[in-house]
């Protein structure tokens, strides 16, 4: 097959599977540095169709090399040169791209669930090829900006990354890892970012008009010029600093609210008043996105009451009283929570790093009172953020707690059993006394027993 461009004319070869296989046993002995190994170069190669799950590729030369929709599941291309690729609808779903050469390339439509793209580099690409005189001229393959735009990245890890200039458009990017990622005019118009990690990146000057970023983290975040117009930020945790700046000045971020502050008293009696009679009379807490930084909420009845994206920074909910509350996205760094009754808590996605939840319990609760039926409700704690939060003696029996981290907790006499843990990180935690019977430990990062 042959593209011309400017002059040039590129042509793709065909591989049969046995030639392939070849280069591929070769590559593995290479990679083994083994007699008879040699670098896998499938530059300008056209692998359309092929499944190379569970392959080494690192290091293989694949250039200008089309992979539309191949199976790259679990696939290792660690350092791989994938400059100018088309990687349309490529299925790579947790394969690993750690340190690639991904400039130029097309990963429009592509399936990146869960890969690694630590490193890798993906800014602008410009191919060149020589004339028939011997002078470069450029070949125009697809868009030169790299190209993610519609591709499916949910929680791909893309640490440190390089993607300035590049189209991430309409992408799925829900709690991916943007860590210190180099995004300066990336173009991120409408894409998910739900729950992404954003710290430390480079975002000067993106384009992040109407993105959902709803509980991302943008921490050390340069968002210098960046375009947030009509982007929903509900719960997004952002630097005090970030609140005053003119790229969020319209945005939906939680701020002080001195009418709600003033009425708040009258909302949680008619909360407790809902709460006693079943639902009967009064009127359910309503206060999601709502800004209650240290607020003195000690013994406090908010059961089953809606604070989702809430801003509850250094709040003091010591013996409150939430069980079935929803604490979705809301920002609980450092609260306290001493002795709560937290049964059947929703603490998805929030972020409670060095929150006090020591003494609480979290056990499943029924719903009678409130109007629930005989629905029990479970705990959940999914892609919760507890870095340095202080667990001692909590009850979290049968808790869902997959994603969750706990980097650097204390845990000690902390009761998970039954807990579900899939994925869960326990890097540099205590965890002395702490119970795990029956818990699923699918996956877990940290945890030595």
């Amino acid at each position: 097959m042959t593209h011309a461009a400017d002059g040039a004319r590129t042509t793709w070869r065909k591989l049969s599977r046995a030639e392939l296989e070849k280069l591929l046993h070769a590559h593995g002995l290479f990679r083994l540095a083994r007699t008879g190994g040699r670098r896998a170069d499938l530059s300008y190669c056209d692998l359309s169709g092929h499944d190379l799950s569970g392959r080494d590729l690192s290091d293989a030369n694949l250039t200008a090399a089309r992979l539309r929709q191949v199976r790259l599941v679990g696939t290792r291309l660690n350092g791989a040169n994938l400059f100018a690729g088309d990687l349309r609808l490529v299925i790579a779903s947790n394969a690993d791209f750690t340190n690639a050469d991904m400039r130029g390339a097309c990963l429009r439509g592509a399936d990146l669930s869960e890969a690694k793209l630590n490193q890798a580099d993906l800014r602008e690409g410009q191919l060149l090829q020589t004339d028939t005189t011997g002078n470069l001229i450029s070949v125009h393959f697809e868009p030169i900006a790299s190209e993610m735009t519609a591709a499916a990245m949910p929680r791909a890890d893309l640490t440190g990354a390089r993607i300035s200039t590049a189209f991430v458009v309409q992408t799925d990017l829900t709690d991916a890892i943007l860590k210190n990622v180099k995004a300066n005019r990336t173009d991120f118009r409408s894409s998910l970012l739900v729950g992404a990690t954003l710290d430390g990146a480079d975002l000067g000057f993106a384009n992040l008009s109407g993105a959902c970023l709803r509980g991302a983290t943008l921490l050390g975040t340069g968002i210098s010029g960046a375009n947030f117009a009509g982007a929903d930020m509900a719960g997004a945790v952002v630097d005090p600093g970030a609140y005053g700046s003119r790229e969020l000045a319209g945005s939906n971020l939680s701020r002080s609210n001195p009418d709600l502050l003033e009425r708040l008293p009258q909302i949680l009696a008619s909360h407790e008043s809902w709460v006693q009679s079943g639902s009967r009379s009064g009127q359910r807490a309503d206060l999601s996105q709502a800004h209650l930084a240290g607020r003195n909420l000690r013994g406090t009845n908010l059961a089953a009451a809606v604070l989702n994206c809430a801003v509850m920074i250094d709040a003091d909910l010591t013996d409150a009283k939430l069980a079935m509350a929803d604490l979705a996205f809301a920002d609980l760094r450092r609260c306290k929570f001493n002795g709560a009754d937290l049964r059947g808590v929703n603490f998805d996605h929030a972020m409670l790093e060095g929150a006090d939840l020591s003494g609480a319990s979290m056990t499943p609760v029924s719903g009678a009172g409130v109007s629930a039926g005989d629905r029990t409700w479970q705990a959940r704690l999914d892609r919760a953020r507890l870095p340095r939060a202080k667990l001692h003696g909590t009850v979290m029996r049968g808790v869902r707690l997959s994603d969750a981290d706990f980097t650097e907790a204390d845990l000690t006499g902390a009761d998970l059993s039954g807990a579900i843990l899939h994925r869960a990180r326990f890097t540099g935690a205590k965890l002395d006394n702490c119970r795990f019977d029956g818990a699923e430990l699918q996956g877990v990062v940290g945890l030595e027993r």
